[in-house]
């Protein structure tokens, strides 16, 4: 904790105790939004020889608090936001001065 970091990235926040302790901690929320359709052709090209097993967690229990979880930001996106998501990152980065 003496460490002193900006601008860290947890891509991966499902559970509410995991994002009660990054609000804890000072984290700004993103939430990404994203389709079905898009999401399975993101795993599809990402996990090209196991695709199938990453599609099946997308049906884990973990996936099932997300539309609970609270975000002081969100983005939709899609095959035409998918390259600006770092300039709304960094517009919000800018915004609160981080």
């Amino acid at each position: 904790r003496e460490e002193n970091y900006s601008n860290i990235v947890v891509d991966d926040v499902r559970f509410p105790k995991e994002l009660k302790a990054l609000k804890q901690e000072g984290f700004i929320i993103i939430k990404i939004n994203i389709t079905k359709e898009f999401q399975i052709e993101r795993i599809k090209n990402t996990y090209i020889e196991n695709y199938e097993n990453h599609i099946d967690r997308t049906n884990d229990i973990s996936e099932s608090y997300i539309e609970q979880l609270s975000a002081e930001y969100s983005y939709d996106m899609n095959k035409n936001t998918e390259k600006l998501i770092y300039n709304f990152i960094e517009n919000i980065l800018q915004m609160d001065c981080i």
